[in-house]
């Protein structure tokens, strides 16, 4: 009895080391078929973060390292994984196993319009209603109008090539390739992540043209019907400039200021005592600025509003061209004194101006400016206009427009 119990105590060790064992291998099994696959999945969805609202739900194809395709709604990530959805399953497929993802996007044929319209009216503006014979790149001074009619054309214009390049352009799926190399890799993520949450992007080009209304000695007169004009003091471009995001909230780069100003003609006669007056004066400039801007509340996730502060260095022309004449009757006889005053010259200059900027759509924005150029040089006074010595340096307030790549 002893010997047979001992033999059945023997074959429940046995059978206990074989149900182990297979409980093992059953987990193994599991675990490597998740692996092949790399799709597990969850019930719960209070950690996923999900995805900007017009790509929530959208479809979405992903294939792994192992070429196991799979389909599903997109949702947004969990941890380091992409969470989607498909039969009300939730789907997980780990980020660092993907080497493809496919997600169809609707068509966005307004963004090319929307572009194509201020560029097409800002650049017929530009090309059209700029006064000749003037500092780059004046107003004329037209009805209003004539600008609303040209701008409604411009606007069409534009407008129609937009669409028809961003319809030539346009791709109903959005695909994102995923290196092999480990460096590369993590950038892809970071891209692809960007892209999902609609991210600011780091490391982008920002193009700016600057319209504005100038103070000049134009704007400083007192308009009496004596004084002749015709010329606005509105610039339809002040500034340009191109800057790289470098870090997040600091961009470097390069601008241009045209802070030159409209010419200026007065002419007066007085009958009282024969008494001509005659003052023209030229003032053509333009900076060369290596410049940097900071964003201070500039955050990781995209916004529809930003602003910036810049400060550049750099130097400044002046070709600076004055003219007065004064003739009067004295004892019976015309007496004419002419004075000319000539500068050109070449200054360090400072330049200082802050953008607001309302994003249309993460590639355009359109905002409001204000810059000053600093220029250590002085113009001459012109007492008969009651305008005093001032800086060649000038201040502005106005529109930009700006591009995003």
């Amino acid at each position: 009895m002893i010997g047979i119990q001992l033999i059945l105590n023997k074959i429940s060790e046995m059978i206990n080391r074989i149900r182990i064992v297979l409980v093992i291998l059953t987990l193994l099994f599991s675990r490597q078929f998740v692996s092949q696959n790399n799709i597990s999945y969850h019930d719960s969805l209070d950690p996923i973060s999900y995805v900007n609202s017009e790509l929530l739900h959208n479809r979405t194809t992903v294939i792994n390292r192992q070429n196991y395709i799979s389909h599903g709604f997109l949702l947004g990530i969990k941890g380091d994984s992409l969470i989607l959805t498909l039969n009300n399953q939730i789907q997980s497929h780990s980020l660092k196993d993907l080497m493809s993802v496919s997600i169809d996007v609707e068509s966005e044929y307004y963004k090319g319009f929307l572009m194509g319209t201020l560029i097409g009216v800002y650049a017929g503006s530009l090309a059209l209603f700029q006064e000749e014979n003037q500092p780059f790149a004046y107003l004329e001074d037209h009805e209003n109008g004539t600008l609303v009619i040209f701008g409604i054309i411009f606007a069409f214009a534009g407008g129609g090539i937009g669409y028809l390049i961003e319809q030539s352009a346009y791709k109903d799926q959005v695909t994102f390739n995923f290196s092999v190399d480990e460096r590369t890799r993590t950038e892809d993520i970071s891209k692809f992540k960007a892209f999902l949450f609609k991210l600011k992007r780091e490391n982008q080009f920002n193009i700016t043209a600057q319209l504005s209304q100038v103070n000049t000695r134009v704007s400083e007169l007192d308009r009496s019907p004596d004084n002749y004009y015709s010329i606005t003091s509105f610039n339809l471009l002040r500034k340009l400039d191109i800057t790289y995001d470098s870090w997040k909230d600091i961009s470097v780069g390069a601008a241009i200021s045209w802070y030159g100003e409209p010419s200026l003609y007065y002419n007066n006669y007085t009958h009282t005592n024969s008494k001509f007056i005659w003052i023209e004066t030229h003032y053509d400039g333009v900076g060369y600025y290596l410049v940097t801007a900071y964003e201070p509340f500039s955050t990781e996730s995209f916004h529809q509003v930003s602003w910036k502060v810049g400060l550049g260095f750099g130097v400044g022309t002046i070709d600076y061209k004055q003219r007065i004449i004064i003739e009067e009757l004295i004892d019976g006889e015309y007496i004419n004194n002419e004075v000319i005053t000539n500068i050109i010259k070449n200054k360090l200059s400072a330049l200082f101006y802050s953008h607001f900027n309302l994003y249309l759509f993460e590639n355009l924005s359109v905002g409001i400016s204000a810059d000053y150029v600093y220029l250590n040089e002085k113009m001459n006074a012109i007492p008969e206009l009651k305008l005093p010595s001032r800086d060649f340096g000038n201040y502005s307030v106005g529109v930009n427009l700006s591009i995003h790549f």
